[in-house]
């Protein structure tokens, strides 16, 4: 079964095949359809029916998103600037940014203001180097609008090594460290952590959301939740992004379309 963030990867033919009338097989004349759940697709729009339970809600929703055909518009990701555990690479936290990340929350400021004159609405996470990094950014515009914070952009939890190093599981915790090496996807932190796995199922809110805007919008979260939504924005191979270097200082414009969106990389600091 298909979960909402693996979607994008049939998306693309899925659509196609309702849209080919050659491909469609209408319900048997002599079965009553009310009988059953199902989905129709029209120029009119899209019509559910007894839809119910989590997966085909998940569908449901994901086309009734997909349909509005919301194209032409920009999301703008990029991480925090930098933050007190960057500097002591540990894992996790909730740190205050540096001074280097206040000064990449001003230089995001006044990109935008370029690029964005009229302003945009800003999402972060529910974490403070996010937050404290959308504060500058509106510093740098005199923007005072306030911010939504999604508990879903949070950074992947790391269980019992949040605020340790790599080096500290590598060393005292070597088979832990083979195994989140050998399958970073699906590698569960110890002791109520997350895997990139839970992860894109945790960020399907976002997701839902970011099909049904019609404005540009800035979001600014951290490594793990960034790489899983280039994942589902560029439709690339999930497992593959894990290891994806996403820098700090750096904006990804994304740019939708109706089959393909597309990627421009800014470098600010």
């Amino acid at each position: 079964m298909c979960k909402l963030a693996h979607l994008n990867h049939i998306q693309v033919m899925f659509i196609e095949s309702l849209l080919n009338l050659n491909d469609y097989s209408p319900i048997s004349d002599d079965i009553k359809s009310e009988l059953y759940s199902y989905i129709s697709i029209n120029s009119k729009g899209i019509y559910n029916h007894l839809i119910d339970s989590y997966i085909p809600l998940t569908v449901s929703s994901f086309l009734n998103s997909k349909f509005q055909l919301n194209v032409g518009n920009s999301i703008y990701l990029c991480r925090h600037g930098e933050s007190i555990a960057n500097t002591k690479s540990l894992i996790g936290g909730d740190y205050d940014i540096t001074e280097n990340g206040k000064k990449f929350g001003l230089a995001l400021g006044k990109y935008m203001k370029e690029v964005e004159p009229n302003g945009i609405p800003i999402w972060t996470s529910t974490l403070q180097r996010t937050i404290n990094t959308a504060l500058k950014c509106q510093e740098a515009v005199g923007g005072t609008d306030p911010l939504l914070q999604w508990t879903a952009l949070d950074e992947i939890h790391g269980g019992m090594f949040e605020e340790h190093t790599f080096d500290y599981v590598k060393q005292n915790y070597p088979e832990v460290h083979s195994s989140r090496k050998k399958d970073k996807f699906n590698f569960v932190y110890p002791n109520r952590g997350e895997s990139y796995a839970m992860l894109t199922q945790r960020i399907e809110p976002v997701i839902l959301c970011l099909e049904r805007q019609t404005s540009n919008i800035l979001i600014i979260c951290h490594t793990a939740v960034l790489r899983m939504l280039l994942a589902y924005l560029l439709d690339l191979d999930k497992e593959d992004t894990t290891v994806r270097d996403v820098p700090l200082n750096r904006v990804y414009k994304i740019t939708k379309d109706v089959t393909n969106n597309t990627c421009e990389e800014i470098d600010l600091v």
